[in-house]
């Protein structure tokens, strides 16, 4: 089955991901594919280059997956997980079997945040603030789409059994 992981920036896709992996499964973290995601003109799609540690401008920028790009993974194989996460990311859980959304308390977001450093994305203010708002959106918006939320305060291992383990969506 196709399982889509996703949520905004600090609830732990990337890790995920690689714990995925390192269980041997098919698990594609959605920022390293290329040409998947990229900083893009809202208005055109083009890319565009995005200084992380400065405020993004969001009426004109954004973080968008390419539709082509993702339908060529999918048709890879049937049974794969993507981690990652776009501005419209739940427009994209038609081609999935199962939607997945990792849900966290935005104090503990915001800790991950301004304390990794794999990125910078999210530690300006004014992103922190836009980040932790399309997080509690994203969360409302899953459950009328009937994803799952899984909380992502966790431990690694107890997400990643949960995610492996879920019943089918519409198995008896």
């Amino acid at each position: 089955m196709k399982t889509l992981i996703t949520g905004w920036a600090g609830t732990g896709k990337t890790s995920i991901c690689r714990e995925l992996r390192e269980r041997g499964y098919n698990a594609f973290d959605g920022d390293k594919i290329p040409g998947l995601a990229a900083w893009r003109d809202i208005q055109t799609h083009q890319p565009v280059a995005v200084d992380t540690t400065r405020a993004i401008d969001f009426q004109t920028v954004d973080w968008i997956w390419d539709p082509v790009v993702l339908e060529e993974l999918l048709a890879t194989d049937d049974d794969l997980y993507l981690c990652g996460s776009a501005r419209d990311v739940l427009s994209f859980s038609k081609y999935f079997g199962r939607t997945i959304v990792l849900s966290l308390d935005p104090a503990l977001q915001t800790h991950r945040i301004l304390t990794r450093t794999n990125n910078n994305y999210g530690k300006h203010p004014d992103d922190l603030a836009v980040t932790l708002r399309g997080q509690a959106i994203l969360e409302a918006e899953a459950q009328t789409i009937g994803a799952i939320l899984i909380d992502a305060s966790q431990p690694l291992t107890a997400i990643v059994d949960q995610v492996i383990y879920l019943p089918t969506p519409n198995a008896s």
